[in-house]
């Protein structure tokens, strides 16, 4: 199953949109954790929800 989301901070009060075809909420876990890298635009906080 595909999904499209929307993540917010808020924190940076900013937002971020991306895509995935896995478990949704381990894909937000993994964007919390850093797991896409120290350059990856979610790796500045660890505080996303689903928007």
């Amino acid at each position: 199953m595909s999904h499209t989301y929307i993540l917010h901070s808020k924190a940076l009060n900013k937002f971020y949109i991306g895509a995935c075809h896995e478990d949704l909420q381990k894909r937000i876990e993994n964007h919390n954790l850093g797991t896409y890298g120290t350059k990856s635009y979610t790796s500045i906080t660890n505080d996303w929800v689903l928007f």
